[in-house]
């Protein structure tokens, strides 16, 4: 028999909702009048990045990137460059949509990765940091929330493709 999976709310969407507009603030405020491109983390990150950009005042160029980090089930893998960005970020100011900061080696490549490519200068905006996961020291430079070191769905994380449309950010068990 299937163990049946159980859920306990890490933030409730109302609580997303008012963190997500308070970053928009921060990020506008920081980047106004700079050439700003958002590079989205395909696929998790899109609900973040869908709710962020309407809490935005400034203009902004975006682009999609999706990276495998993931081997079988949960364990960290390889990570894998699966679709990159197509607009030239050569001196232009990058700011990384990422869902969530765990062990941040994939966001240790995708620094490195948009350097090469000539980025003015690359941060990064997480919706959730894992607090003590991380393997690599990476500058987060705009967190949504620090959680304990539990998998999470919800608001675009997914456990095994499911979960991802859940309103609130779940711990799993």
């Amino acid at each position: 028999m299937k163990k049946k999976n159980c859920f306990e709310v890490a933030v409730p969407a109302r609580e997303i909702r008012k963190r997500v507009n308070e970053l928009g603030k921060l990020i506008s405020k920081h980047y106004t009048g700079k050439n700003l491109v958002l590079v989205i983390v395909l696929k998790g990150a899109v609900v973040f990045y869908a709710d962020l950009i309407r809490s935005l005042t400034i203009p902004f160029e975006d682009d999609f990137i999706e990276i495998s980090s993931y081997g079988s089930g949960r364990q960290p893998g390889k990570i894998n460059l699966i679709k990159d960005i197509s607009v030239d970020v050569a001196g232009k100011d990058v700011l990384v949509i990422e869902d969530c900061a765990e062990t941040c080696r994939t966001l240790d490549f995708l620094l490195g990765h948009l350097e090469e490519k000539g980025a003015k200068s690359v941060r990064i905006c997480v919706v959730v940091k894992k607090v003590g996961a991380a393997k690599k020291e990476v500058p987060l430079f705009y967190i949504g929330f620090d959680l304990q070191n539990r998998f999470v769905r919800g608001y675009g994380m997914d456990d095994g493709g499911e979960g991802r449309g859940d309103k609130d950010i779940s711990y799993t068990n």
